[in-house]
């Protein structure tokens, strides 16, 4: 039994293969090349999609809430503490 290409064109054998004209073997490898570029598009249209979904559900409102929050709360007893609570060392306050 012949085997099958796998691909779009599946129910072409190799044997029809040979018995093609050199033109529409390239038909064939045209809409083979098609398909797989076709199935690597999708992989990565997928991984876009799960790239911008963790930036906007995790980075987003990291930025937007969080940082504000710690910013304030460390805002709190105005510059000077902080400079004090960061100094490597109490002599340079």
């Amino acid at each position: 039994m012949p085997r099958t290409i796998g691909l779009p064109t599946s129910n072409i054998s190799e044997v029809s293969m040979k018995l093609m004209s050199n033109k529409d073997q390239r038909i064939v490898d045209t809409e083979i090349e098609i398909f797989l570029y076709w199935k690597l598009m999708k992989s990565v249209f997928v991984d876009y999609v799960i790239i911008s979904t963790h930036s906007v559900m995790l980075h987003n409102p990291i930025n937007i809430m969080l940082k504000p929050a710690v910013l304030e709360a460390t805002m709190w007893n105005e510059d000077t503490e902080i400079v004090r609570l960061l100094a490597p060392d109490i002599t340079f306050v």
